[in-house]
């Protein structure tokens, strides 16, 4: 059985302009994941957080590689939810 080619994602056509701010907000949001990893990068993490911290790289790698391909959807929701599971293990006690 021939399996069938990927097919092409369908994105909104979006101007110029407002691309250029998409991608710029979704470069802001991991470059405060970047940041948040870095900060707590110094703390003793338990298992539990070390988990997190490698779920918050994927998701912040994939959202890069996202935005490389020009899928700002996927980037913009993966950058989402790598900023809120670091913001969570932030305000962890």
């Amino acid at each position: 059985m021939a399996t069938e080619p990927a097919r092409p994602r369908i994105e909104p056509v979006l101007p110029a302009e407002t691309r250029r701010q998409l991608t710029e907000e979704i470069s802001s949001r991991l470059h405060e994941v970047d940041k948040i990893l870095k900060l707590i990068s110094v703390r003793k993490l338990t298992d539990s957080e070390k988990d997190s911290v490698e779920k918050i790289s994927s998701f912040a790698n994939l959202s890069h590689q996202a935005l490389e391909r020009g899928d700002t959807q996927a980037a913009s929701g993966l950058a989402d939810r790598a900023l809120a599971l670091a913001q969570g293990l932030v305000r962890a006690p």
